[in-house]
């Protein structure tokens, strides 16, 4: 079933957890097409987590799913980087209303890549076209979904450039780290023996007894 194949039904998640294809080579093949994509959001209705743990693939296709995601009206999207976010899995999560990357997790983005057949010196201006146009349109996702401007996008992309989780949100690309759990430094305060005594010097508990207890237990 191509739906099952991308969506969790009951939570109301789509997954792209594999290489973004044109097509399949068969039924169990597990490459994410925009068939499934668009069968999927056909089937679902109110907001949607679009789940991501992709390297990419072809651009066309990428396209396609990136626009239908930006036609769904039904509700919110929520996209989730589980994984990896690469090429054009990288800029398919600019279609949702609200991005979020989980603690791990990497995004990266890269200028297209093409493979033309040259069979004559004027076939160089025209591929020199084709991925002028293709670098022009991500840019532009990205634009319309960051506050940065094109050059700044176009030097990001030509560096092939790769985030950590904490880095693509302050970049601007994510909103927030998912998951990421809060700062429970001040709740430390059992003594250790990695402590130096003047640390626990006003804590009520024995650190020495502690020590002592650590070592017979650990060595």
């Amino acid at each position: 079933n191509v739906v099952e194949q991308v969506m969790n039904v009951s939570a109301g998640e789509i997954e792209i957890y594999d290489i973004i294809a044109p097509s399949k080579m068969d039924d169990s093949d597990p490459v994410v097409t925009a068939e499934d994509v668009v069968t999927a959001l056909d089937e679902l209705d109110g907001d949607i987590t679009l789940r991501i743990n992709s390297r990419g693939g072809e651009v066309g296709t990428a396209l396609t799913i990136y626009n239908r995601l930006k036609d769904y009206d039904r509700g919110e999207i929520t996209a989730v980087v589980d994984g990896y976010a690469f090429s054009s899995a990288g800029w398919i999560p600019m279609a949702a209303d609200n991005r979020e990357i989980n603690t791990g997790g990497i995004f990266m983005l890269h200028n297209p890549r093409m493979f033309p057949m040259v069979a004559s010196l004027d076939d160089l201006e025209s591929i020199r076209n084709q991925w002028q146009a293709h670098h022009s349109s991500i840019v532009s996702i990205f634009q319309d979904a960051v506050n940065k401007s094109a050059e700044e996008i176009t030097d990001l992309m030509e560096a092939e450039t790769f985030f950590s989780a904490e880095d693509a949100v302050n970049a601007g690309f994510f909103n927030k780290v998912r998951g990421k759990k809060a700062n429970l430094t001040s709740l430390n305060c059992a003594p250790v023996s990695s402590l130096p005594d003047r640390f626990v010097q006003n804590v009520t508990v024995d650190a020495t007894k502690l020590r002592d207890r650590r070592r017979e237990l650990f060595g």
